[in-house]
C-alpha cells in the first residue's frame, strides 16, 4: 500500500471510470486543483487506487477494484480519517464492505444551453447577478464549505467560479462551481432563507451553468434523494436526466456529521 505524491496523481487517472458519479470532484483532485490523497497497490506500477478528497473524505475507487485492495485501502485510510466511499452499483462487480451507514444520492444532468428559461426565471427589479470575489465570498452562506472544498478563498478565485444574486447589498441566492475536470463541472446552489420559493436559486444556478457551458463544461448537480427541493430546482432549469448512486460511510464521526447535514436539508 503506497501513497503517491500529488505530482504523480495524473498517472493514475486512467484507472478510474470516466462515468463515475461526482467525476468532476475526482478529476479536480487528480489535476491538483483541490486537495486530496491517492493510495495505490504499487507505486512503481499501480494497477488499482483509492483517491480521497479533503472535502468530506469523498473516496473514489479505481475500476475495477479487487476486493482485497479495497478492504486494505479502506482500513489504511481509516487510520487517519473517516471515509465516504462513492459507489455506483451499476458499474460494480461486487458490493463494498459493510458500512456504518449507506446513503442514496442523485446526480442530475442534461442541460441544453439552447433551451429557453422559464418565464419566471428572470432577474428581479433592482437585483443583479454578480460574480463572486474576495469581498463577496465572506458574506456568503457557504463560504466555510467553499474553503473546506478548495483549501482557501484564493484557490477558489483561481480555479473555481461563483455567482450571487444581490439586491441592495443583500445576497439573495448563491451558486458555486468548485469542482471541474474531464469536461464536467459540479455546482451547488443555496437560496437564503428569507428569499426562498421565488425562483432565485433557479435563476442563479442557471446563470452559473451557462457560464460553465461557455467554458466547455457539462454541469450537473448532486444531492441526497430526500432533497426534493433541489431535485425540483434542477429539473426546472433543464437538468432532467438523473442517476442514483450510493455513499457508504465508514467512521462514526463522519456518519454523525452527515446525519446532521441531511436533517437540515429541505
Amino acid at each position: 500500500m503506497d501513497r503517491l505524491p500529488p505530482d504523480r496523481f495524473p498517472e493514475v487517472a486512467s484507472l478510474f471510470h470516466d462515468g463515475c458519479p461526482n467525476a468532476a470532484m475526482l478529476h479536480a483532485t487528480l489535476e491538483g486543483r483541490v486537495p486530496g490523497i491517492v493510495i495505490v497497490d504499487n507505486a512503481s506500477q499501480p494497477t488499482c487506487a483509492l483517491l480521497q478528497t479533503e472535502y468530506y473524505s469523498f473516496t473514489f475507487p479505481s475500476h475495477p477494484i479487487p476486493p482485497t485492495f479495497l478492504n486494505q485501502g479502506l482500513n489504511h485510510l481509516l487510520n487517519d480519517r473517516p471515509v465516504m466511499l462513492v459507489w455506483d452499483p451499476q458499474h460494480a462487480d461486487q458490493p463494498p464492505p459493510e458500512a456504518q451507514k449507506t446513503l442514496e444520492r442523485k446526480q442530475l444532468t442534461g442541460f441544453d444551453i439552447s433551451s429557453q428559461p422559464h418565464e419566471d426565471i428572470q432577474v428581479p427589479v433592482g437585483a443583479m447577478l454578480s460574480p463572486m470575489d474576495s469581498g463577496i465570498i465572506p458574506k456568503c452562506s457557504w463560504h466555510e464549505q467553499l474553503v473546506h472544498a478548495m483549501g482557501s478563498i484564493e484557490r477558489f478565485l483561481t480555479y473555481g467560479l461563483g455567482v450571487c444574486l444581490i439586491k441592495n447589498d443583500e445576497i439573495l441566492a448563491e451558486a458555486y462551481m468548485c469542482f471541474w475536470g474531464n469536461g464536467q463541472a459540479e455546482i451547488g446552489v443555496v437560496t437564503h432563507e428569507d428569499h426562498r420559493n421565488r425562483g432565485f436559486g433557479a435563476l442563479t444556478a442557471r446563470h452559473l451553468i451557462e457560464l460553465c457551458e461557455e467554458r466547455g463544461l457539462d454541469a450537473y448537480i448532486t444531492c441526497y434523494t430526500q432533497n426534493r427541493t433541489l431535485i425540483k430546482l434542477a429539473r426546472r432549469i433543464g437538468l432532467d436526466h438523473q442517476r442514483t448512486y450510493q455513499l457508504h460511510l465508514y467512521g462514526s464521526d463522519l456518519a454523525n456529521e452527515i446525519d446532521d447535514l441531511t436533517r437540515h436539508q429541505p
